[in-house]
């Protein structure tokens, strides 16, 4: 009995100094704002911005991409074709020698006056005529050899080249064999047959000297006349017909590509450059291409920069790759215009 009403008093106790709550909890009151936040018209432009920019950097990497994608061909085409201008002899039959210094000078060949000296007794020699009288050395351009020796020799079975430059410290030659007498083109006068191209050629030179003045032409290129020919064994030729010299000119035509028609082909493609007078023609297609591959390399190097300036953690590297390629650049374009 005494435990209860002990408990019974230390549970109305603990009610005293804790009551319960009679009433039921209040929703929170929303108090407005005096001054409500709007966006700021910065932060909203500065989103547009960014935005834009991320569309147009998706269409820089999309014309780069896909303009690389269609030009691959042609790209390579330049890329190989480069390399066998400077390097003739690869993929073709052409043998190469070198010859060092020593087998120049057993040779006989030995280095010429040094280019100082000989700059002085030139001068000197100058100084010495009436015309040359008031001449003297410029000391910023002391004189210097340019250019390189050149020999060209044909034997029976080969035609050999030999190239060495102004120091002669070593030579290179290169040897070609002689086209078989079965592939060298025939050439045939008709000086009987008229094209009408002599009074072509005549209106046209009369035309053009009204307004030069010149007194004498030389014709850089007059159109030709070309058609197909069977031999008596039904072997297909072509022939090409000269409008000026009424020179015939008859090759067989070859089946199938070697490697060395490939390699000629490149270099020829390589080469030609400006738009033939007809429209829609081979020669005028392959301009048009040339046009597009100039713009093409011209955007991908502007877009390759634009794509590089996006990655921040490659600025450094990339602008040291920049100052170099530019500083070479330089350094080509002077030795150039020095030579």
């Amino acid at each position: 009995m005494d435990d209860r009403i002990a408990y019974s008093e230390t549970s109305a106790m603990a009610l005293l100094a804790h009551p319960p709550s009679t009433t039921t909890p209040s929703a929170p009151v929303l108090v407005p704002h005096p001054h409500p936040r709007r966006p700021r018209r910065g932060a909203s432009t500065s989103s547009r911005l960014k935005k834009h920019k991320a569309k147009a950097m998706k269409w820089v990497r999309r014309i780069h991409l896909y303009s690389g994608l269609a030009l691959v061909p042609f790209v390579l085409l330049y890329g190989l074709s480069g390399l066998f201008f400077n390097h003739p002899a690869l993929g073709s039959d052409l043998s190469e020698e070198l010859v060092t210094a020593e087998g120049l000078h057993d040779a006989g060949v030995f280095a010429l006056r040094p280019a100082a000296a000989l700059g002085t007794a030139v001068v000197a020699g100058l100084q010495a005529t009436d015309e040359g009288d008031g001449f003297a050395a410029d000391p910023r351009y002391p004189a210097t050899y340019t250019g390189s020796f050149s020999l060209q020799q044909s034997g029976d079975e080969a035609t050999w080249f030999l190239a060495s430059g102004a120091d002669l410290q070593e030579a290179r030659i290169v040897s070609r064999p002689q086209r078989r007498a079965t592939d060298r083109p025939l050439r045939i006068e008709l000086r009987d047959v008229d094209a009408g191209a002599a009074s072509v050629t005549a209106s046209l030179e009369s035309l053009l000297g009204v307004r030069s003045g010149a007194t004498e032409s030389r014709w850089r290129r007059v159109p030709s006349l070309e058609f197909g020919l069977l031999d008596a064994d039904g072997v297909a030729h072509a022939g090409q017909f000269d409008l000026r010299s009424r020179r015939l000119e008859i090759e067989p035509r070859e089946s199938a590509a070697s490697a060395t028609d490939f390699i000629t082909l490149a270099k020829r493609m390589h080469k030609a450059h400006g738009y033939p007078d007809e429209a829609g023609t081979t020669r005028w297609f392959w301009a048009i291409l040339a046009d597009t591959m100039g713009v093409a390399m011209v955007i991908w190097g502007l877009s390759g920069l634009a794509m590089w300036w996006q990655m921040k953690n490659l600025r450094r590297v990339g602008a040291v790759a920049v100052v170099v390629g530019i500083a070479a650049a330089i350094a080509l374009a002077k030795g150039f215009l020095g030579a």
